[in-house]
């Protein structure tokens, strides 16, 4: 077996699924993409479900590792919609996209909402910005920049965005306000597949519990809701807790993929 090489400081490092990125060594979300391929759970599922022109809207993109093996999925007929508000992370998605030729991609630094508006970005941990978050704890945090705020709705209605056959969510908290940005979408006949992160800590941070956007999606439509750890999909059953819970504790990010049934 070939072992992994260390991670050099500002070097552009090959992926074997076909490009290439700029890592930061002391961050731990950068070292689990390249050594975990992140999240392997959602990542072996785009490799199970995305085909060639599909779209796809990767929403809290960070420096772009899902949207750059979107961008490969998908291909020259397909689309990826990249969103990420936090401005460091987002100069370094737009690099990342730039020097792996992604011409499929497009990049918006904004935060997706409920409404149209602006928002502040907050730092909670200066080692990992795969943190950064519209909201922070009281007394914690550090203001990193503000954003436009915008709905998936009205992104879909001014044509910026096709209505997408894959939304990857994971902001932080704020996927409950996100989709209710998109309650056009999900009520019509183009309503995507999504992966969701549920973290019961971030998102009491928001003011919600991960059941209460369970019951909101459901309420509008019929969901298949499973949650993707451990290599298998384990479904959510009506009433229960989230199967994540007894197995990681409360307080973990784990993603749950909903399938329109």
């Amino acid at each position: 077996a070939s072992l992994m090489p260390l991670l050099p400081a500002g070097q552009v490092l090959d992926f074997p699924h076909g490009f290439g990125m700029a890592l930061n060594a002391s961050c731990p979300c950068e070292r689990d993409l390249y050594y975990r391929d992140g999240e392997l759970d959602t990542f072996r599922l785009m490799n199970e479900f995305l085909k060639p022109g599909m779209g796809v809207a990767d929403c809290g993109a960070n420096i772009g590792f899902y949207t750059l093996v979107a961008s490969r999925l998908v291909g020259a007929e397909g689309t990826v919609y990249a969103f990420e508000p936090s401005p460091t992370s987002f100069a370094r998605l737009q690099r990342h996209v730039a020097i792996n030729g992604c011409v499929n991609v497009r990049t918006f630094p904004y935060a997706l909402g409920s409404r149209r508006g602006t928002a502040e970005v907050y730092e909670l941990d200066p080692r990992n910005h795969g943190r950064n978050t519209l909201v922070a704890p009281a007394g914690a945090g550090r203001r990193i920049g503000t954003c436009e705020l915008i709905t998936i709705d009205e992104l879909v209605a001014g044509g910026s965005m096709k209505p997408p056959h894959v939304m990857k969510i994971a902001v932080e908290g704020s996927e409950l306000d996100l989709l209710k940005g998109a309650e056009g979408l999900l009520r019509s006949e183009r309503v995507p597949v999504m992966v969701i992160e549920m973290s019961r800590a971030t998102m009491r941070r928001f003011g919600y519990e991960p059941e209460d956007l369970v019951r909101y999606l459901l309420a509008i439509r019929p969901f298949s809701v499973e949650g993707l750890f451990g290599g298998q999909r384990h479904p959510v059953r009506a009433g229960a807790s989230l199967p994540h819970d007894r197995v990681f504790g409360q307080d973990a990010s784990i993603n749950y993929l909903f399938t329109p049934a």
